[in-house]
């Protein structure tokens, strides 16, 4: 006789936020390496969110705490990674989100510069490989530069491109970003302190120690099962839509972990052993939340 799957309802698994999301008063963190480890990361395509995001959940917030691990212990990291989005992940967890998700995000980023530079500019990956190796001395030479002191040691990258040719809206950047932003999603350069404040989204750059070479399918469950950790119980779909994996690589990701299947109000999904058990009642709690934060944005644009 098969079994009869644990059901858990929308209200347990919001009752499950307040504590393991840090939101309620008595789950507060003093550290924002523990936010981002409980959180999995942060998301960071608007600077302050991530500020704001870390605010909402320590004991005592500081803005020079969330700097001293950005800029000073390194012990957060800003990647280009699930979803071709900017998170601030953990050091720790930094080389399994590079190896199951980044690696595959800086590939297309890499094809989509090369393919038009190639056909505007007539540069070639020799070309690419060179002008890399030309940034990555010039900021050995500085130890930091910004993009416009980086364009001036490597004079190509002033060089423009046309976007949306005969368009109302046609621009012509120069590649400075764009190739600064490839060289980053490859973890050849990072993002050092802001040129404002800690809102601006302009950045100073660093040179980037490599990530650890992972296993793509151990990266792939390992991250699956931190999900879970973090924002389960969830179905496929949560996870392939957080991810950015195809169906199939979920699926297999979901396998190799030790979650369990469950009913949830949104149809089957997968829930850790440890999170079987009903939790316990949460005290009252209310959070006051910025844009983009990832409790919210932790699941696919639905009601959880």
């Amino acid at each position: 006789m098969t079994k009869a799957r644990r059901k858990i309802t929308a209200e347990e698994r919001r009752a499950r936020l307040g504590a393991r999301h840090l939101l309620s008063p008595a789950a507060r963190a003093r550290t924002p390496e523990a936010v981002a480890e409980a959180l999995l990361g942060l998301h960071a395509t608007d600077p302050a969110s991530v500020y704001l995001g870390v605010a909402a959940r320590l004991k005592d917030p500081s803005v020079a705490d969330l700097e001293r691990a950005l800029y000073e212990d390194h012990t957060l990291v800003r990647m280009l990674c699930m979803r071709r989005t900017m998170f601030v992940v953990p050091r720790e967890l930094a080389p399994v989100v590079d190896a199951s998700t980044a690696r595959a995000v800086a590939a297309r980023e890499r094809r989509n510069l090369a393919k038009v530079i190639q056909e505007q500019l007539g540069f070639d990956e020799r070309w690419f490989a060179a002008t890399e190796g030309a940034v990555l001395a010039a900021l050995e030479r500085r130890g930091e530069a910004t993009a416009a002191q980086l364009a001036d040691d490597v004079p190509d990258l002033k060089s423009q491109i046309v976007q949306s040719e005969g368009k109302p809206y046609e621009a012509r950047p120069r590649i400075t970003s764009r190739f600064l932003g490839v060289m980053a999603a490859e973890s050849r350069i990072r993002r050092g302190r802001p040129l404002g404040t800690w809102a601006s989204s302009q950045y100073r750059w660093i040179p980037a120690e490599p990530h650890p070479d992972l296993p793509l399918d151990e990266a792939k469950a390992e991250l699956a099962a931190r999900y879970l950790a973090a924002f389960g119980p969830a179905t496929t779909e949560d996870v392939k839509w957080w991810t950015g994996w195809t169906l199939t690589d979920t699926r297999k990701a979901l396998a190799r972990t030790e979650a369990v299947e469950v009913d949830l109000d949104s149809g089957p999904g997968h829930a850790l052993p440890a999170h079987l058990d009903p939790p316990a009642e949460p005290e009252p709690w209310a959070a006051l939340l910025p844009a983009l934060d990832p409790t919210p944005k932790g699941w696919p644009p639905r009601v959880l």
